[in-house]
């Protein structure tokens, strides 16, 4: 599969298509900096950017994607990114093009949903966009939030898929005791707010994908 190829290709969700729109060199060889458009009835309107890592020598692929916008006014349509099919589409294939090792690092700072789990602690596996992750392979991640902003840029979550059978079960029976243990506490005190709440029921879903594996 050529990652470039299929973001360059695009799809059409509804009327609306989305693809990438402009690329260009990064800051080495390695890297291709695309931005990624939305597109009807010919306005077009960047949505997010993307970063992709093709490998070096022992230095393993990964994408980012970045400077996202959300609530995106187009041709009389309101776009947005998170929760959507647009979502899906990129994380689908980036899922797809990336193997064993490779990761995945996705700006959160204007998922609303995602951003509040994450600064209340979560496991990042029961959050809206970690869940996402989980779901498509990955089953190691960090939460990157650098409150001064930093060289890193905004908040992102990293997610990394497994090298192997073996490292993948002993990382999701990590995730596992992680997420019981936040299910007993939601459970003791009850869910406060509907983030809670979303996470408390999520966090089920995500045993049942780790039982369903046979872990």
């Amino acid at each position: 599969m050529d990652i470039v190829v299929e973001l360059v290709k695009g799809i059409y969700i509804d009327d609306i298509k989305i693809y990438a729109c402009e690329k260009r060199h990064g800051r080495f060889v390695e890297e291709i900096a695309i931005n990624i458009c939305i597109e009807r009835n010919s306005f077009k309107h960047y949505i997010c950017f993307i970063k992709i890592f093709m490998g070096r020598d022992l230095y393993r692929r990964w994408i980012e994607i970045f400077n996202i916008i959300n609530n995106i006014s187009i041709d009389g349509y309101t776009v947005n990114f998170y929760g959507t099919k647009i979502e899906q589409w990129l994380l689908d294939t980036a899922s797809l093009w990336l193997g064993p090792g490779e990761r995945i690092f996705i700006e959160y700072v204007n998922d609303i949903e995602t951003r509040k789990q994450l600064e209340r602690g979560y496991p990042v596996p029961v959050t809206r966009l970690g869940y996402e992750l989980l779901r498509r392979g990955f089953t190691w991640f960090k939460d990157w939030y650098f409150p001064e902003g930093f060289m890193e840029g905004n908040p992102k979550i990293q997610g990394e898929k497994p090298l192997d059978r073996t490292v993948m079960e002993r990382q999701l029976r990590d995730i596992r005791y992680e997420v019981e243990e936040f299910i007993r506490l939601v459970a003791s005190r009850g869910a406060i707010d509907i983030y809670d709440e979303y996470a408390f029921l999520r966090a089920k879903k995500v045993l049942e994908y780790i039982e369903n594996l046979g872990i």
